[in-house]
């Protein structure tokens, strides 16, 4: 079934005719520059029961016309958008704060990773990524979680910290050291890619422990995200004090 073109509006309606509700399906919108990619997009996506998808062009003034009508609960800006997406996440969470956005990107040695954690979005979903895990990540995104795919930590983090690292490396020395030797441990291993329970086994506390450290280093130093806390543990200070 192809879907309907409103030329009119930029936004490209599937058609109707699902089991769930309207009322009740996540209304996810997809930016794609090629037609092509954004009409299959939103016939893959439709069969999906609880969601209903539309599509829109990668330009800023389409993607906004389209946000205005459609008000979709999460946006996915696909592979094929030539217009920046930093640039292009910040206007759309600029006017609609609470959108949530997933990236489709080649993720692996990306360097705007950081700068699109700063642009609070949602998920990344790497581009030989498949469309089970495109729903699985709309899905989750929707109920107002933020998740860091496993290969944004570990030696992956490594090439995106030493990207930005000639710009923030003073800054980020001078955060870690204000931490206290207990948050500095957790800074290590969530660098490692330990998860909260296994930060709680290696330092003999409790996860509720170990939760609280991660609340107050993000608080303190005004920090969004995990992979941001793990930069942290890059720095010279870190390096020297772990020899």
């Amino acid at each position: 079934m192809r879907p309907e073109c409103d030329l009119n509006s930029g936004i490209y309606a599937a058609a109707e005719g699902l089991d769930m509700p309207t009322s009740k399906r996540i209304r996810v919108l997809c930016v794609e520059e090629f037609r092509l990619f954004r009409d299959a997009s939103v016939l893959l996506l439709n069969n999906a029961p609880d969601i209903k998808a539309a599509c829109s062009d990668a330009s800023v003034d389409g993607v906004l016309k389209a946000v205005r009508r459609f008000r979709p609960h999460v946006i996915v800006l696909g592979i094929g958008v030539s217009e920046p997406k930093t640039k292009l996440v910040h206007t759309i969470h600029t006017e609609f704060p609470k959108i949530k956005v997933i990236i489709v990107e080649s993720v692996p040695g990306n360097p705007n990773i950081l700068e699109f954690l700063r642009e609070k979005v949602s998920d990344f979903i790497d581009k030989d990524g498949t469309l089970e895990d495109i729903v699985s990540s709309i899905r989750m995104v929707a109920t107002g979680k933020r998740t860091l795919p496993q290969m944004l930590s570990e030696s992956f983090l490594s090439g995106i910290v030493d990207t930005s690292a000639s710009n923030d490396s003073s800054t980020n020395t001078l955060k870690f050291s204000s931490l206290s030797e207990r948050q500095k441990d957790v800074v290590r291993l969530i660098d490692k890619g330990y998860s909260n329970k296994q930060i709680a086994d290696e330092l003999c506390l409790s996860v509720h422990t170990v939760k609280s450290h991660i609340h107050s280093i993000l608080e303190r130093l005004q920090l969004q995200s995990r992979l941001e806390i793990a930069s942290l543990s890059h720095m010279p200070e870190s390096i020297e004090e772990s020899r």
